[in-house]
């Protein structure tokens, strides 16, 4: 297994899906690690990389034609992802 999800009609739905919700779940650790006063360098160089980035990016070599739709879906969490970090709106 490769932890690459294709569905029968070779869309990259399914695996997105995936990647988002396990992205997302790893918001939660970082909102944690924010609230606990963790510094905004120390998020963003270490925490973002190694939370949400290296889900993110996992299979993406292989994502040449991504569709715009779900391209908007995995760059919507990096972007709550930055919100949580810098405290933005």
């Amino acid at each position: 297994m490769l932890g690459v999800y294709v569905s029968q009609d070779l869309s990259w739905g399914t695996h997105i899906e995936h990647v988002y919700d396990k992205a997302n779940k790893r918001l939660h650790a970082l909102g944690l690690l924010k609230r606990a006063s963790v510094c905004v360098n120390d998020l963003v160089r270490i925490l973002f990389s190694t939370l949400i980035r290296s889900e993110i990016g996992h299979g993406s070599l292989v994502w040449s034609s991504l569709p715009d739709y779900l391209s908007n879906h995995i760059e919507s969490i990096q972007k709550r992802a930055l919100k949580v970090i810098l405290g933005a709106n």
